[in-house]
């Protein structure tokens, strides 16, 4: 990450951090330009502004900090555009205002993104083994929009009757 970034503690696993993350950058509008949850990070487009011609390419990514912690940090650069005959070099302080503003709406998503099933399935313990992991990383990627409410009923069919 180029420059200065800005970063937030939250009181919740990488997994639901994770998760309202992207509904957030989603919700913003944002268009999410690469995402890899195993490294936790995902880079986005904020899009043309009153402040940038290209708007800002951000990078968020989310860090375990301790037992059921987490920290997102962002930074970026302003996108490079060739409009207006070449490209900006300034945004007056817009990828702190972006970045702040994605923390904050993460914030206030969090309660209501619930805990993922994959996460909670490491700490159960009872007969389904397998099937139970298998169903829990379907719910998890069903909760984060991953997969469609036809594809996970099917899926979960599909692990149900093997």
């Amino acid at each position: 990450m180029a420059g200065k970034t800005q970063a937030a503690d939250f009181e919740a696993g990488t997994g639901r951090v994770w998760m309202a993350l992207v509904r957030v950058v989603a919700e913003l509008g944002y268009v999410t330009s690469s995402s890899d949850r195993a490294s936790g990070s995902l880079s986005f487009n904020t899009g043309r502004s009153m402040k940038s011609w290209a708007g800002q390419d951000l990078n968020a990514t989310v860090l375990p900090t301790g037992e059921g912690l987490s920290r997102i940090v962002i930074g970026g650069t302003i996108a490079r555009t060739q409009a207006f005959g070449g490209s900006q070099v300034a945004s007056w302080g817009e990828k702190k205002k972006l970045a702040n503003k994605v923390l904050e709406r993460v914030r206030e998503c969090l309660p209501l993104i619930p805990e993922p099933a994959a996460e909670l399935a490491q700490h159960a313990t009872g007969p389904l083994g397998g099937v139970g992991t298998e169903l829990a990383q379907l719910t998890s990627l069903h909760q984060s929009g991953t997969i469609s409410d036809e594809e996970f009923t099917m899926a979960k069919q599909r692990v149900l009757s093997s």
